[in-house]
């Protein structure tokens, strides 16, 4: 489980003691408590699960930020790509790198908190922006709010160094993530597919990139 999940199942493992207790003790109210107990406990064990994964070897590739649904793939103005993934509440919301190299610069960037799949929300939700300089060229990866998500955690810096498929933080609870590519890496991935982070490839460098 990600350690960004105890805030949220110590206290359900309180509620859940306090119903046993309760419920012991002969007060009717306790089996509700421990009932609500047990259903947040388990919902936020769910959420915030971190698994394993196997992350490809191979340089030339892009590997998915997020688990999600791929919501779009479009070319943009400077030559390079943009893909974004819409993690529901019920993806994996551990985030990882998409490609290794040095991190350049961390930007926070308040804003609204609209629906993550809405064609709108990239450009007007809170987002955190992360910029990281690879064999490819300059590739910046978003973290990007939802109507549920109102937590946003990365855990990198400027000046650390990734490894592709590497955990960078996570969004809390339901989100969207963008990856920005420069000239000379194909998108492989198409709107609708399934991605998991860390492990599907969803580019791959093909010529020469640029900043």
């Amino acid at each position: 489980m990600a350690k960004e999940g105890w805030p949220f199942v110590i206290p359900a493992l309180i509620v859940i003691v306090i119903g046993a207790i309760a419920l012991r003790a002969g007060w009717r109210g306790g089996l509700p408590v421990l009932l609500l107990g047990v259903a947040a406990g388990a919902f936020f064990l769910y959420f915030f699960r971190d698994p394993d994964r196997n992350v490809p070897t191979d340089p030339d590739v892009v590997v998915a930020p997020a688990d999600g649904t791929v919501l779009s793939v479009v070319s943009t103005p400077d030559g390079g790509s943009q893909i974004d993934i819409f993690l529901s509440v019920f993806n994996v919301h551990v985030n990882r790198a998409p490609v290794g190299g040095k991190v350049r610069s961390t930007e926070y960037h308040p804003g609204k908190f609209l629906v993550a799949s809405q064609p709108d929300a990239g450009g007007l939700n809170e987002r955190q922006d992360v910029t990281i300089e690879s064999n490819m060229g300059v590739v910046r990866y978003a973290q990007i709010s939802g109507i549920l998500a109102r937590r946003i955690v990365c855990t990198v810096h400027e000046g650390d160094s990734l490894k592709a498929g590497q955990r960078v933080g996570m969004i809390r609870f339901g989100s969207r993530m963008q990856v920005m590519m420069p000239k000379g890496v194909t998108p492989t991935a198409q709107v609708g597919d399934k991605v998991r982070a860390g492990e599907t490839v969803i580019a791959r460098h093909t010529q020469g990139g640029g900043a």
